[in-house]
Formats: C-alpha cells, sequence, structure tokens
C-alpha cells in the first residue's frame, strides 16, 4: 500500500513541500533585504539630501546636480543590480507561472 502511494503526487504532497520550500527560503530573503537596504537608503537619502539643500535652503544649482551625479556615478549600477536581484525572483516566478497556466 505504501509503494502505491509513493506513485502518486498529491495537491496535498504539493502544497507540503511548497511549504518546505519557503521555510528554506527565509535566509535568502532576508539577505536579498538586507542587501537591498545596506544600498537603496543611502542612495536615495543622497538625493533627498541634495534637493532639500537646493529647494528649501537655496544650496547652489550645479553643487547639487554635482552631488547627484557623484551618487548616479558611484551607487547607481550597484543599486540597479542590487533591485534587479531583488525583484527579478518574484516577478519570474510570477511569469513561468502564468505561461504554465496557458498551456
Amino acid at each position: 500500500m505504501n509503494a502505491i502511494d509513493k506513485v502518486f503526487y498529491t495537491d496535498e504532497e504539493k502544497a507540503e513541500n511548497k511549504a518546505n520550500l519557503l521555510k528554506l527560503y527565509e535566509p535568502f530573503k532576508l539577505a536579498q533585504r538586507l542587501l537591498a537596504l545596506t544600498f537603496t537608503i543611502p542612495f536615495v537619502t543622497v538625493f533627498l539630501v541634495a534637493a532639500i539643500g537646493f529647494f528649501c535652503f537655496g544650496a547652489d544649482k550645479e553643487a547639487a546636480l554635482t552631488i547627484m551625479k557623484w551618487n548616479v556615478d558611484t551607487l547607481g549600477e550597484p543599486v540597479f543590480w542590487i533591485m534587479i536581484f531583488y525583484f527579478a525572483g518574484g516577478a519570474s516566478e510570477g511569469l513561468i507561472a502564468k505561461y504554465r497556466t496557458k498551456k
């Protein structure tokens, strides 16, 4: 009886395996979030400080633009790749699920 049960992969077993897989992904998701926040918060903060300095305190426009350009030159590409790394997993999973349901 046990051998016959192993031949069929039920929906309940699929759901249980999916739940187990999600538990295994938890440390990976935590690392993703930590990496995203570590680079994104300073990246956005520099833009906000430059904009607030320009609009609220009358800082020189060229200085604000230079700071923003330096920010993009130094942190722009790492933040870009980190955001792709962060969002690509869920987006690709959604696209794959959508593609599978069409078939």
